[in-house]
């Protein structure tokens, strides 16, 4: 095999690492990962791979040359072999690296169909994890749990990837616990990081039993869990578990089973959007006006209320759990979720001249389809609610439910109600409250 010296040097020290590079030097990434050693990286070109890869205890970085969308793994096994995608199980710990990847068509017996981290603890970057299943062989009287990724005694780093469309399956109507990620004696971080559209039987985007999570701009949104009878977790479930999540958005139905947190599990939030509301610095409740999530896009569309509402340093009893330098983020400070938005908070074009009346002023266009923008003023402080409601004077959706500063805001409306339903044509009102004020405008949406 012909190797590549690449030097790095160091302060005090020079260490020599290879680059294998796959196909040229390996025909495949298990033969790269086979023929390196701790340190060396094995470089690996456009194309999709048949294989099912395990880093053997080697901590070496497997990348690809040009990101996820340009190279993909994906299973080799058979129906009913145990087909996980890529599999840690012999110690590596943070210099194993695996970048830049779709993860793809794993099949697992009973943990991990996309990925297995077992008593390792790897980092995981730039991965799309999609269209997994673990649990093959649960039909009847097992689980399979970790459709996308199963992380046991794991201190895994996921960072700015997908988990998505990833399934378990189980017998006796369990269906498996962990549709995109299960975690067991764990304390994983996951930072940028897109939960969505994973189905289960308890915990659809995640299940977690005895372990400590972090979640830092992560979005879980659209999990499913359907485990017959019970309290099922369809965005997350924690059992004896603590989950500490910042700068995140965690959206679903209209099930208050988003997060259910049972055996005395521990839950801290801040700078979150959060579907049912829950206590903590900066955390909203408001929809959060995804561009396109009916076909998985959700980037925040201008008018969200996420935009500028996350914490750029945030620190807890004493840790600094979030530092964005300024960089890193547009407006005054960065935004709620996996994604940064190319769009500030509106403000008024003077700085210096702040409003000095509460209005809310007609939406433009008016009538609409499909999409519209209201904008509205603030003198001072306030508690604000900004709510459609149609012609019958019942509720379509909140729009906004925050504390503000004095300014002038634009929020949009794509004419869809919470549930993410379009609406009918017809005549609707938007209405905007504060202690002390109280407008309404009329509007038409046109189909």
């Amino acid at each position: 095999m012909k190797r590549k010296i690449l030097l790095i040097l160091g302060i005090t020290t020079g260490l020599f690492a290879t680059i294998i590079n796959v196909p040229t030097d390996s025909s495949s990434i298990q033969g790269g990962i086979n023929g390196a050693i701790d340190g060396d990286t094995v470089l690996v070109q456009p194309g999709t791979y048949f294989e099912n890869i395990n880093f053997n205890g080697q901590n070496v970085i497997v990348m690809s040359e040009n990101g996820a969308d340009s190279c993909t793994i994906e299973s080799a096994a058979g129906v009913f072999e145990n087909g996980t995608v890529v599999i840690f199980e012999n110690g590596e710990n943070h210099t194993a690296e695996l970048k830049g990847f779709t993860i793809s068509g794993g099949n697992a017996e009973s943990m991990g169909g996309g990925i297995l981290c077992e008593n390792s603890s790897p980092v995981l970057k730039d991965l799309k994890i999609i269209n997994n299943h673990s649990g093959y062989s649960a039909a009847w009287d097992g689980i399979g749990v970790g459709g996308g990724i199963a992380l046991i005694n794991s201190d895994a780093y996921v960072y700015d990837s997908i988990i998505s469309s990833n399934l378990t399956s189980g017998g006796w109507g369990h269906n498996g616990s962990g549709g995109g990620i299960y975690c067991s004696n764990s304390s994983p971080t996951f930072s940028t990081v897109l939960i969505a559209d994973n189905h289960s039987g308890t915990g659809g985007g995640l299940m977690s039993n005895s372990s400590t999570i972090i979640m830092l701009n992560c979005t879980t949104i659209d999990n499913d869990a359907s485990k017959i009878n019970s309290e099922v977790g369809n965005g997350i479930q924690l059992n004896n578990s603590v989950l500490t999540v910042i700068n995140s958005i965690i959206w679903g139905s209209d099930s208050l089973q988003d997060i259910v947190s049972l055996d005395s599990s521990i839950i801290s939030m801040s700078y979150t959007n959060f579907h049912h509301g829950m206590d903590g610095s900066g955390n909203i409740s408001d929809d959060p006006l995804f561009v396109d999530p009916d076909n998985g896009d959700y980037c925040l569309q201008q008018g969200s209320p996420g935009i500028d509402a996350a914490a750029s340093l945030f620190i807890w009893e004493g840790d600094t759990m979030v530092n964005i330098p300024d960089s890193l983020y547009n407006g005054n400070a960065p935004d709620m979720g996996a994604y940064e938005s190319p769009y500030t908070v509106g403000a008024v074009n003077d700085l210096d001249v702040l409003p000095d009346k509460y209005a809310l002023n007609q939406n433009y266009p008016n009538p609409f389809n499909p999409t519209t923008a209201f904008s509205y003023t603030l003198p001072e402080l306030a508690s604000i609610k900004l709510t459609v409601f149609d012609i019958r004077g019942q509720e379509v959706i909140i729009l906004s439910e925050s504390d503000k500063p004095p300014g002038k805001y634009e929020v949009h409306w794509n004419g869809k109600d919470h549930n993410r339903i379009q609406v009918s044509t017809g005549v609707y009102f938007c209405r905007l409250q504060t202690g002390s004020f109280n407008q309404t405008i009329k509007m038409v949406f046109l189909r």
